[in-house]
């Protein structure tokens, strides 16, 4: 574990020359910090700012200074803020020091920093690390921090700021503290058992019981449909050979990243791209075409390759969110998709069907797929892109807003999540049956526990180091 008493301090701006750059400091010793950074030739109003004026004068401060950061860089002009209380991000002194964003200045600020006022560069994540024990936020909405930094769609985006501000976190806390209460009229029970005083009945307990383990089961299944998607949903290109599937992708992608050609069997691994599409970045997949099994080879060692490719296509579409099926529709019968569309055993995604070099199509024979179900889409064109974009941006987009967590936290929480439910229903089948009271006394501990350790009232070291590892430093 970190040494908490040093005073630490990082670059939190992104990398790159700005406007502004910004350089955070957190830690007990942060108002000495400043005071030694701070020129007296020109910040003395400041350094009366600074010094303590009071045991509980917590007031958060901004003032214009300038600094003295060495390396020959002179003095840069800046502005402070400070936070000397609790009310901090970290709970603890802390303070922005918002300057000239080029980076040598950032830079050469840091060491100074760290070589002469004695401050500790931040590991990754550590400001929010400080701010997780402090209490001043819980686990999951410092995972509501790393899925902010990481948002890559404003879905996502909307996802990490929700739990952020206790999306999670409340319903979760809400729903450990009425198993709290719960068990503590059990345990009332078993104190007064000789007395025969009845602190719960039987049809309160189990509803109780029953309500409590629904919410959790709920909210397990739901971590678990996020945990499977990943960081950014994936879209698989599927069909036969030639049916247009690398032409869409360079179509969607907006260059070229797959090999097109009029032979048959061009692609044989996975082709992947993020693809921007409607404000949303999706992982687009092209793939081998689906070969007939009646299909003539060459070699056996053609087959073999052909079979890898299949295998390789076959377990990407298991885990797609989105299967864009490619059909040539100057070549296939395609006025009933059942009749053509191949089944995926075990496929999950959802399935959009797509007519390709729909510019060789008359009007009538494009209305004629419409209503059949088919999309009709042009790579050379442009025709018929612009709404399956459209498309494929609200397809996922409903697949992700039903999640309502970020990525890791969902990894993180669906085993213990699941635990929690299995516990509550054994706890259920003792209160069903009128078993024992203290067996189903320690089934409710159990599952108090376990909803814990997603908030992080119980955690470990390792839990922690797993977290907080991700984060960038700064943050």
């Amino acid at each position: 574990m970190l040494d908490l008493t040093d005073t630490i301090a990082a670059i939190a701006s992104a990398a790159g020359d700005g406007i502004r750059g910004i350089l955070r400091i957190s830690g007990p010793g942060s108002r000495e910090v400043l005071q030694r950074l701070l020129t007296r030739e020109y910040a003395a109003p400041s350094l009366v700012q600074l010094s303590e004026t009071g045991r509980q004068d917590f007031r958060p401060r901004a003032f214009e200074v300038v600094l003295q950061c060495g390396g020959g860089l002179g003095l840069i002009p800046a502005r402070i803020q400070f936070w000397p209380g609790p009310r901090s991000y970290t709970g603890e002194p802390a303070a922005e020091i918002h300057t000239i964003g080029a980076g040598p200045i950032l830079d050469q600020l840091l060491l100074h920093l760290q070589h002469e006022c004695g401050v500790r560069i931040a590991e990754r994540g550590e400001f929010t690390l400080r701010a997780f024990l402090a209490g001043r936020i819980d686990l999951t909405q410092a995972e509501g921090v790393l899925g902010v930094i990481e948002a890559q769609t404003r879905e996502g985006l909307g996802t990490a700021l929700d739990q952020l501000t206790g999306g999670i976190s409340a319903p979760l806390e809400r729903l450990r503290t009425q198993l709290i209460e719960l068990l503590a009229d059990v345990e009332a029970g078993l104190d007064f058992v000789e007395e025969d005083l009845a602190f719960l009945d039987r049809e309160t307990l189990v509803s109780r019981l029953r309500t409590a383990q629904q919410a959790v089961q709920q909210l397990a299944q739901k971590m678990d449909q996020r945990g499977r998607t990943g960081d950014l949903p994936r879209v698989i290109l599927r069909g036969l050979p030639n049916a247009g599937k690398s032409s869409l992708l360079n179509t969607l992608a907006g260059k070229n990243v797959a090999i097109v050609s009029a032979r048959a069997g061009t692609t044989r691994d996975p082709v992947e791209s993020r693809c921007q599409v409607n404000g949303t970045l999706l992982r687009i997949v092209d793939t081998a075409g689906l070969e007939e099994d009646e299909l003539l080879l060459e070699s056996a060692s053609e087959e073999s390759i052909r079979l890898q490719a299949q295998s390789l296509a076959g377990a990407i579409s298991d885990r797609a969110e989105v299967c864009v099926w490619c059909a040539d529709g100057t070549q296939q019968p395609l006025a009933k998709p059942e009749d053509f569309v191949v089944p995926f055993p075990g496929m999950q995604s959802q399935l959009l069907r797509v007519a390709t070099k729909s510019d060789l199509l008359t009007q009538e024979t494009q209305q004629s797929l419409r209503v059949a179900g088919w999309l009709p889409v042009s790579s050379r064109t442009g025709e018929g892109i612009d709404l399956l974009c459209e498309m494929l941006a609200r397809t996922v987009i409903g697949d992700q807003t039903t999640a309502g967590t970020v990525a890791c936290t969902a990894v993180r929480c669906r085993g213990v999540l699941l635990g929690a439910s299995a516990d509550l229903l054994a706890a259920l089948r003792q209160a069903d049956l009128g078993g024992h009271e203290e067996l189903l006394a320690a089934d409710l501990r159990m599952a108090i526990e376990k909803l814990g350790q997603v908030t992080g009232k119980v955690y470990t070291e390792e839990i922690l180091d797993s977290i907080f590892s991700r984060f960038c430093i700064g943050k």
